[in-house]
């Protein structure tokens, strides 16, 4: 129910953020980056990280989702947004420990042919959803989940190389 409930507004932030994007033309420079927000659901709460917002760190269990929204926008135009981060897992079996990376990385890139004078959108969004109950897929052989940790953030680009990067979000995940 849970999950259904956080696909849903993530769906319907995505539909909002999607109608106010307005076509625009790629000028010959832009030395202004795009505006770039990300915005956590679940987690406990809704929050929303800018390029000048403290990071912020938030603790779950399994199976909670989390999932993540980035969107930039930029008058001249958006080439780009992305959203990267990696979480590693702990699994044990007695006194040995392992660990697994799982490197995230969702975008929402414009068609590499388009430039300076074509059509463009000033919005671009992307979205990536973490189901914490999959890290325990992770631990093989004996070895038992107990815990995953890592940190997101998202960037927007435009179309003369000016970026910008949100604060950062950290995860912790409970068994």
């Amino acid at each position: 129910m849970l999950r259904t409930r956080l696909s849903l507004a993530v769906l319907a932030l995505g539909g909002l953020l999607v109608t106010t994007g307005c076509a625009t033309t790629v000028p010959a420079s832009d030395s202004t980056p795009p505006d770039v927000r990300m915005t956590v659901i679940g987690a406990g709460a809704t929050f929303t990280l800018t390029s000048t917002s403290a990071n912020e760190s938030r603790t779950v269990s399994v199976p909670d989702q989390v999932s993540l929204l980035a969107s930039a926008k930029d008058p001249q135009g958006v080439k780009n947004v992305w959203i990267s981060g990696s979480m590693t897992v702990s699994c044990e079996s007695g006194d040995i420990g392992q660990a697994t990376i799982v490197e995230y990385f969702a975008n929402n890139p414009e068609d590499p042919s388009v430039g300076v004078g074509d059509p463009a959108v000033d919005q671009r969004l992307t979205s990536l959803a973490l189901e914490t109950q999959h890290y325990e897929d992770l631990c093989h052989g004996g070895f038992v989940f107990r815990g995953a940790s890592g940190s997101f953030r998202a960037t927007g680009e435009n179309f003369h190389g000016g970026m910008t990067d949100t604060a950062v979000f950290s995860l912790t995940v409970n068994p």
